[in-house]
């Protein structure tokens, strides 16, 4: 394989993420110093608000766990202010970090309304006075309205300089990939939106679907209870247990987005807006992986096209399902431990918050010197998992563990042989590459939805691309990203074969994007083995355009059945 140096690979640390303190930055102007009584208020004032959101973030309906998930946020605050040293604010950051908190604080109260009405009608049961409901309200939004500021302050003082960073290296092509995909995403996004809701809020008249109407994704759950931004949305489980807390960024940018879409809707706009900030996302992650592919500046370009115009891609990209952010922190945490190995890699953090499975990436938390290093690192890591999930109000999702796991059976292949998980598997495979084959079924409802046809042998097109991403792997063993990829597909093959996840449904495609990069990297690095530029460009070029061309059929089905069943 051709190797060109990377600039990309060697990111420099910049000095405005710092561990000294978690407010305040010597490159920020207008820095306000903070005396020790201010520290020790701004404290005191967190220490109130925090427990008292955690009262309504948790997403245990058990009254018990939920005063005790406050009890124990308690204990780790006084824990965690303790460590920090608040020395300055900056006010421009602070007026900024005020407005959004605003906003935030009335999105916040709408989302956790049932929760504050049972402890408001709690009250009333036993004081008899209905009007206290309202001085309720209004208590819970200005007591948790601190912690909403501090948390806002915090991105914008500490990763809001880490992304203009990383925005800053992006190349010319990089940025000319990103506005096409930026392009193309608003015209999808947009106009699908105007015609069906089934990417959406799937709704025929005054019925609501909130799940398995496209394959069994839970987009209409999804948008319904906005499990970017919900803390306490059901299906945050601990297969993802601290989703809400890695995408609320995402979230609160396409809440206060959508607000300036007047044209559209205002039941739209957010959704819309959501789309297109997962294309955006997607756009990234692969430029995060060629980065990290030794290839011909020139030859960059083609991988993006495989990519992008791939079925997973395209199909991830207009339903709101939960896989894209998950893959985004997957990526970054891929890309940005081989940047620096030697530091802790909290990215590891976003990958497995976001979807627990990828907590099989633990060597990639640092560079492994030596065990007692890596260990120690590794603790270190796993502390601040713990931490914030305490803080986000998680802690239940522990003592309510054995029941979930419990739950979770249902989704294994515990009731479906080997060798039928085999069919879907290699099924699995072709449809990652070309499109599944897919009809319109009653198996859930009685309004058709759109599944996959049940696969009742081998496909010969699937076993041929795991033959050939094999011995890609083979040929270019010695490659970081040749190793990263095979890896995946093996643990590709133990999630989805052995344990059968998804098997259940017939509904394998639903994790498709989860893993499909890997399989692309794979794919492209065996094609690039071609010494001839020549035929390389022929066969990747044949392969794009066969992708496409399966790729634009099967959703032009799918939009046919979204405007037929779901019309807008």
């Amino acid at each position: 394989m051709r190797r060109k140096n990377n600039n990309y690979n060697k990111v420099k640390e910049t000095d405005s993420i710092r561990n000294e303190s978690i407010v305040g930055s010597s490159n920020l102007e207008k820095e306000y110093s903070l005396s020790s009584l201010q520290v020790k208020i701004i404290k005191f004032i967190l220490l109130f608000s925090w427990p008292i959101f955690g009262l309504l973030m948790t997403i245990t309906d058990n009254k018990k766990y939920i005063l005790l998930n406050s009890i124990v946020m308690f204990i780790f605050l006084l824990f965690f202010l303790r460590k920090q040293k608040i020395k300055s604010i900056n006010r421009t950051t602070l007026f900024f970090s005020f407005i959004i908190a605003c906003y935030s604080d009335g999105l916040f109260m709408a989302l956790f309304s049932n929760r504050v009405n049972m402890f408001s009608d709690f009250l009333i049961a036993k004081t008899g006075i209905e009007s206290i409901r309202f001085f309720f309200y209004t208590f819970i939004s200005f007591a948790i309205f601190p912690t909403i500021m501090f948390c806002i302050y915090w991105f914008i003082n500490r990763v809001v300089p880490f992304i203009r960073k990383e925005v800053n290296t992006l190349s010319k092509n990089e940025k000319k990939f990103l506005f096409v995909v930026l392009l193309l995403s608003i015209i999808l996004s947009v106009g699908t939106a105007m015609i069906t809701s089934a990417f959406q809020i799937p709704s025929r008249g005054d019925d609501v679907f909130l799940r398995e109407v496209i394959f069994t994704g839970d987009n209409g759950k999804t948008c319904k209870y906005d499990g970017w931004m919900n803390l306490e949305y059901v299906e945050n489980d601990i297969r993802q247990p601290l989703f809400a807390v890695f995408s609320l960024p995402m979230a609160i940018s396409g809440h206060i987005i959508s607000e300036l879409l007047f044209f559209l809707p205002s039941e739209l706009s957010y959704y819309t807006v959501m789309s297109i900030i997962q294309f955006l996302l997607l756009a990234f992650s692969t430029i995060f992986i060629v980065r990290l592919l030794n290839i011909e500046e020139s030859d960059k370009k083609y991988f993006y096209l495989l990519v992008s115009l791939s079925f997973p891609y395209v199909l991830f990209g207009l339903v709101l399902e939960q896989y894209v952010i998950s893959l985004f922190y997957l990526v970054l945490t891929i890309y940005f431990y081989f940047q620096n190995k030697e530091k802790i890699n909290y990215l590891y953090l976003g990958a497995v918050g976001t979807m627990i499975t990828s907590g099989v990436l633990f060597p990639f938390i640092t560079k492994f010197k030596d065990f007692k290093d890596w260990f120690k690192k590794g603790f270190k890591c796993f502390c601040a998992f713990i931490m914030i999930m305490v803080l986000s109000g998680q802690f239940s999702q522990i003592l309510t563990l054995s029941e979930t796991i419990k739950m979770l059976r249902q989704f294994t292949g515990v009731e479906v042989g080997f060798i039928a998980r085999l069919y879907q598997f290699t099924h699995f495979i072709e449809d990652i590459f070309l499109s599944p084959n897919s009809a319109i079924s009653k198996r859930f409802f009685d309004v058709g939805t759109y599944q996959l046809v049940e696969a009742k042998s081998l496909s010969i097109i699937g076993i041929c691309i795991l033959f050939i991403v094999f011995i890609s792997f083979f040929l270019n063993r010695k490659e970081k990203m040749a190793q990263v990829s095979f890896f995946w597909i093996l643990f590709s093959i133990f999630v989805l074969v052995l344990v059968g996840w998804g098997s259940i449904e017939n509904g394998q495609i639903l994790y498709s994007l989860y893993f499909a990069w890997a399989y692309y990297i794979l794919y492209f690095m065996f094609i690039n083995k071609i010494k001839n530029r020549k035929i390389f460009k022929m066969v990747i070029t044949i392969s794009i355009i066969i992708m496409f061309i399966f790729m634009f059929m099967e959703m032009i089905n799918i939009l046919k059945y979204a405007i037929t069943y779901f019309p807008r």
